[in-house]
């Protein structure tokens, strides 16, 4: 995998994950993904003695532009299941979250947390900024039935 740099941000849910990733050349996560996608699918076509496409549609990939962005996406990803799956459980606790190596800094990461946690005070710091985000942006989704316009 010398075409990404490292996992910076993940978090997998039951129907859908997120990843940040920082690639060292183009198209390096096109072909992490296609490879990623085609693996996990063969593997899980064996497992279930099925057949087929796994996946809906294409990946969707976006590049991030600024400082600020990425840190809106930190918290969004790391707090992903609580903000999707109507859990009242804190981001932490959800064991395909990046978000406690970032906040415990326990041990080997596979992520590289200085990234973020560079631009923060420490991981505590760090903590309130993904909870105070994740709280707002799980009321906002919650808030969506309620608007006319789209």
């Amino acid at each position: 995998m010398s075409w990404l740099k490292l996992f910076v941000i993940a978090c997998l849910n039951p129907n859908h994950f997120h990843l940040i990733i920082k690639q060292k050349q183009d198209g390096g996560v096109v072909s992490f993904m296609q490879k990623i996608g085609t693996g996990y699918t063969n593997y899980f076509n064996i497992k279930q003695k099925r057949s087929g496409a796994l996946f809906q549609g294409k990946f969707k990939a976006i590049h991030i532009d600024s400082n600020a962005y990425l840190l809106y996406l930190s918290a969004y990803v790391n707090s992903n299941y609580f903000i999707h799956m109507q859990s009242e459980k804190n981001s932490a606790s959800w064991p395909y979250s990046s978000f406690a190596d970032y906040i415990t800094r326990a041990g080997v990461s596979k992520y590289d947390e200085n990234i973020i946690l560079s631009q923060f005070s420490g991981a505590s710091d760090y903590r309130r900024f993904v909870e105070n985000n994740a709280f707002y942006m799980k009321e906002k989704k919650n808030l969506q039935k309620y608007l006319l316009e789209e």
